[in-house]
């Protein structure tokens, strides 16, 4: 990364590339991260500057600079983050962050022709005819893959002590090529462990619920369900779950309603999101819409769309950045039961598969946030006795982590012993991984012992040091690319795996949504 602090005169040639609300934009040409080929710089205004917590914008870059190189390459890949402080005789005046990527752009077709504009996220909250005439074209499954990259996207910011606030469609871009993915925009204004460097604000129309704090756990997950809730109805003002059209999975249909109407702390947080809409985007498969369908109540007449207005997001008028991803680590919750899926409307072996990849996939629903972003559901923080009972897993703060032991002592693992196809045993007594003095094995009849040697391989690269916790990891086959592969969980070509110190401390297990398991020890 940059340097956290960086003098105005050394970005190189400024040339102004836009103006906003809180400040202007420059080109920064001699500003740069190891992820990010060009930056650009935000100078803040002087009424900004005035209400500036500089102490909360260097959070900020120090962030970063704290993080494990891949989660650097996913932050900056979602995220127009702030990278480096600009100074000018020693005091803040701005920040660098990546310029955003050409992916983020999209052609509008206005009366004046196609120009190239930020592709935000209310082009998408509209009817089919506004869609049609913009020249935009989106069926279901890109619905439900972009809000499942958004689910993704808040519990991987959510793990690392950033809360969104503002989140409205205005502060957030898509892309649908070369796959479904978000970006975050106004990054300034986020809160990272609990604390704001400019003051909190929420866009019409996109406001938390009454007597609730901005810019929490809760918070953000609300504005999750608000926005599903009108990318699938296509209405940018939409707040009644039952106008959700009839094509809606009945699951993602509760899903979107417990978010909506429950208790901030009973609301199915992200990481829940993630999994359920997985199965919305396989039943799409089988039947893709081109627009959202008539809801199984009876619609409201059209109404003239409006403005959205939120703080000036300045940030939206760079163009190239890094599209790097990386692992998001997450820590153990509890099992989640089968009834608890069966509330979403899924039944039988369907909420049994579910629940299975709920409950031990999704290791890490409740993350620690003692000392992150601030998961208050309202101004007074409710004790754990009154919390409500809820059907999802909590993302209610943990006061203590499991921790590792200080020194641990690898055993053997069950190794698994049978033959492949050939009749040959399948390295028997695992794998070395000589780099990093461990062995790697496979644990299951479905994994190979090359593919554990990628697991072991990607996981000491990542975490030198392991936890209780569970942790996310990529892993590439050099045999078989996870696209091809039915059911599996992928980031692009590579297998994602979920990785967590066996409860005595003897090894590590790495296990998938299709029941791969590989043994690191």
């Amino acid at each position: 990364m940059v340097n956290q602090f960086i003098d105005e005169e050394k970005l190189g040639t400024l040339k102004k590339i836009g103006q906003g609300g809180q400040g202007l934009v420059y080109e920064a040409p001699k500003a740069h991260t190891d992820f990010a080929p060009t930056m650009v710089y935000k100078k803040y205004k002087a009424d900004t500057l005035s209400t500036l917590n500089p102490d909360a914008l260097q959070m900020m870059p120090q962030l970063v600079d704290g993080m494990a190189p891949d989660s650097q390459r996913r932050l900056i890949a979602i995220a127009a983050w702030p990278c480096a402080v600009v100074t000018s005789g020693g005091v803040a005046i701005g920040f660098v962050m990546p310029t955003i990527p050409d992916q983020f752009f999209i052609p509008i077709q206005t009366v004046k022709g196609t120009t190239s504009a930020p592709a935000e996220f209310q082009h998408l909250l509209n009817e089919p005819s506004y869609l049609e005439a913009r020249g935009i074209e989106i069926d279901d499954i890109q619905r439900y893959s972009l809000l499942r990259e958004l689910a993704s996207d808040l519990a991987f910011l959510h793990s690392n002590g950033i809360c969104v606030g503002d989140m409205s469609p205005k502060n957030l871009l898509f892309s649908l090529a070369p796959r479904p993915a978000v970006y975050f925009v106004d990054c300034d204004a986020m809160r990272v462990n609990d604390v704001s460097a400019l003051a909190e604000v929420e866009t019409n129309g996109w406001e938390v619920v009454a007597g609730e704090r901005i810019a929490t756990i809760y918070s953000d997950t609300y504005k999750l369900g608000l926005l599903a809730l009108r990318l699938l109805t296509g209405d940018q003002d939409e707040k009644d779950p039952n106008q959700l059209p009839v094509s809606v999975p009945k699951h993602v249909r509760q899903l979107i309603t417990d978010t909506l109407t429950k208790p901030a702390e009973s609301r199915p947080i992200p990481a829940v999101w993630t999994f359920l809409l997985d199965e919305a985007i396989n039943e799409a498969k089988g039947g893709t819409v081109s627009a959202p369908a008539q809801p199984a109540a009876s619609r409201k007449p059209a109404t003239p769309k409006p403005v959205l207005r939120s703080r000036q997001d300045e940030e939206t008028l760079g163009r190239r950045a890094s599209a790097a991803t990386g692992p998001v680590p997450l820590p153990v919750p509890p099992p989640v039961p089968t009834n608890s899926i069966s509330s979403l409307g899924m039944s039988g072996p369907t909420a049994v598969a579910v629940a299975a990849i709920v409950g031990a996939v999704i290791l890490g629903v409740v993350f620690v946030l003692a000392g992150s972003c601030s998961n208050s559901g309202s101004s007074s923080s409710p004790s754990r006795s009154s919390r409500s009972s809820s059907s999802y897993p909590s993302e209610a703060p943990i006061t203590t982590a499991a921790a590792a032991p200080a020194t641990i002592t690898f055993g053997r693992p069950p190794l698994y012993q049978g033959m492949d196809a050939t009749g040959a045993v399948r390295c028997p007594d695992g794998v070395s991984l000589s780099e990093y003095g461990r062995r790697a094995g496979i644990g299951s009849d479905d994994t190979s012992c090359q593919f554990a040697r990628a697991v072991g391989d990607a996981y000491w690269r990542s975490y030198s040091t392991p936890s209780r916790g569970t942790v996310e990891v990529l892993a590439e086959s050099e045999v078989v690319d996870c696209r091809n592969k039915p059911g599996a969980d992928c980031e692009g070509s590579a297998f994602r795996m979920f990785c967590s110190l066996e409860s005595n401390g003897s090894w590590i297990e790495c296990t998938n949504r299709t029941g791969a398991r590989v043994y690191l020890f």
